[in-house]
């Protein structure tokens, strides 16, 4: 049993009129990606922004970063048993993923019901370079983000709505890989 894993470095990101990579540049289909979001009722609003060491930026609200992967070989799917996702054995076959870019995913909501109010907080990005990173060694942490800034449904359960936010960014990090 082997996996392998593909990398594709990502050294720009822009919007397009469709999601693809190539040398380097991800062009990404934002109003397609805005419309798969909205399939799902429990997404009340969904944004995509674009965010990149040029530019600092304060990013409110950070639940999570996911690096876009997809399985291209094999059984299951990448993040296997989260958000309805297949509990399958996916150590084996091959992955594809996109290298120095996160997605973001951003919603004002509490992790577990109970907490006290307390709402993750913000990501930093500064405009300095990722140290090291190459062509051939990809930063260890992503320089280029898609920002999911989401608001679910209120009246649903603590649960559905991390399920729903979590969803809408899983759904991104799939179609961009």
């Amino acid at each position: 049993m082997r996996l392998e894993l593909g990398t594709f470095p990502v050294h720009e990101i822009r919007w397009g009129s469709t999601t693809r990579w190539r040398d380097g540049l991800l062009e990404v289909d934002r109003e397609g990606l805005l419309e798969a979001i909205q399939q799902d009722a429990r997404v009340v609003r969904a944004e995509l922004e674009l965010v990149s060491p040029a530019e600092p930026a304060r990013i409110n609200n950070v639940r999570d970063v996911i690096e876009p992967r997809v399985k291209v070989e094999g059984p299951g799917m990448v993040y296997p048993g989260v958000c309805g996702r297949p509990v399958t054995t996916v150590g084996h076959g091959r992955t594809h993923r996109l290298a120095g870019v996160g997605v973001v995913e951003s919603a004002p909501i509490p992790f577990y019901a109970g907490n006290d109010g307390w709402i993750p907080g913000p990501l930093v990005v500064t405009a300095a370079p990722a140290g090291g990173a190459s062509d051939d060694e990809p930063p260890a942490h992503p320089s280029l983000y898609v920002v999911a800034g989401l608001e679910v449904d209120p009246a649903l359960s603590v649960w559905d709505q991390n399920d729903a936010a979590h969803a809408a960014a899983l759904l991104v990090a799939d179609r961009l890989a």
